[in-house]
Order: C-alpha cells, then structure tokens, then sequence
C-alpha cells in the first residue's frame, strides 16, 4: 500500500487551506477554487478509509530522504520525457487556464494545488484500491489507476496524444511511488509538470506578479511556516522515541 508521509500529507492540507481561502476570500473564478479542494479532501478522506495503519514515520532517516528525492527528480524527467509525443502538451494548461480566467501565479498556483489534490486521489486513493490483497497485481493497480486518470483528463484533452500522455503520466506516477511505499515522488513530480504546463510562457511574470501581491505573500508565508513547523515537530518526537 502506499502511505501518506509526512511531507505529502503538509501538502495536502495545504493545498486544501489555499484553495478554501482563495475560494472564500476572493470571490472571483466562479469558485473554481472548491474543485481543487474538493480534490484534496477527497483524497484525504479515502486513503482514512483504506489505509488500516500509517507507515511509521521514518524522515529521520538520510537513505529514505535520498530515495524519496531521486524518485521525484525521475518522475518529473519521465514525465517530461513522455511528453515529447505531444509537443504542444504544456500549451494546454494555459488553454484551461483562460477558460478558467486564470492568469500569472493564480494560473501556477492553480495547477499546483490541482496536482497535490490529483496525487491525493489517483494514487493515494484509486491506486491503494486497486493495490488491495485479491484485485490483482502491482502492474494491474498500475494500469487502472492510470486508466481512471485519462477518463477523468477527457474533459481537457480530446486528441489521442495527449491522452496516451495522461496515461503515461499515470503510470510512470503510481510506479515511482510503489518504489517507496510513500506518495510525495509523484506529488513532487506532477507539480513540477503542472508549473511547466500551467507557467509556460508567463512563469517568471506570475512569479514576479506574485511577489507584489499580499494575499499570496500571506497565503505562501502561512502555508511554508506551517510546513516547516509540522516537519520540525515530527522530528523532534522521532528524537524522543
């Protein structure tokens, strides 16, 4: 089974926090920020309901750290790589993104926060289903789970390439994880895809726009002190014990 870990678990409460204030608090986008978070929560309440136990917490540990990052760096590689069957893959983020009405960093921001949530629920969700005693082998989870992720990618991509790109995705996603047992490889991979795809063009002007901006300075500031605070205070039981 794969666990949530202590980083991609931050994540998802994070990337559940942004889009519940942007949602809230902004009152733009037609809510299209409930869609993200509807993502995360779901995922979240899925894997309470398959996972019996967590994995022990095991970030004291510089071997899992090492692993945990190689994996990341060869998810988005491969991803990236797969991606030159589809040239114009990247363009499509910025397609959704105007049809969304979302620009600059919000744009980023968007498919960073989709792809915590897409990660909470393809791999941490379906792909556990699929990876249960008696519903078949590793590579049949695999292929089902990345199945799932093309029919719920319908919606944006209509032609054949970008869909065996989904697919692809998918499944390079769930491998990567099933190395480690843990989630945060492909959440760290499929965010960097999105800022590639939802950042191509405009990246360093969302970035620069970002910095000027005080709802983000508030929402980024707030969510890294979190992260580090929950990371610092796992490590300090991990001492104790």
């Amino acid at each position: 089974m794969i666990a949530q870990d202590p980083i991609s678990k931050s994540l998802a409460f994070i990337g559940l926090g942004i889009s519940i204030i942007l949602a809230l608090f902004t009152g733009i986008f037609q809510g299209v920020w409930l869609f993200p978070a509807f993502l995360c929560l779901t995922g979240i309440v899925m894997q309470r309901d398959l996972l019996n136990k967590q994995v022990p917490d095991r970030e004291d540990s510089k071997g899992l750290l090492r692993n945990m990052l190689f994996l990341s760096i060869v998810a988005l590689s491969s991803l990236l790589v797969v991606s030159l069957v589809e040239p114009d893959i990247f363009k499509i983020g910025n397609v959704l993104g105007s049809r969304l009405e979302l620009t600059g960093a919000d744009s980023v921001l968007f498919g960073v926060c989709m792809a915590i949530g897409e990660e909470e629920v393809f791999r941490g969700g379906f792909f556990n289903y699929f990876l249960q005693p008696k519903r078949g082998s590793p590579f049949v989870a695999m292929a089902a789970s990345a199945g799932l992720f093309t029919v719920y990618h319908l919606a944006v991509y209509q032609n054949p390439q970008a869909l065996l790109f989904v697919f692809s995705a998918g499944f390079i996603l769930a491998f990567v994880d099933l190395q480690i047992g843990l989630i945060a490889p492909s959440m760290f991979g499929h965010i960097g895809n999105n800022i590639f795809a939802y950042g191509t063009g405009g990246l360093l002007a969302g970035v620069l726009a970002s910095l000027t901006s005080p709802l983000m300075l508030i929402i980024v500031g707030a969510g890294f002190a979190l992260f580090i605070l929950i990371v610092v205070r796992r490590q300090q039981k991990g001492r104790t014990k």
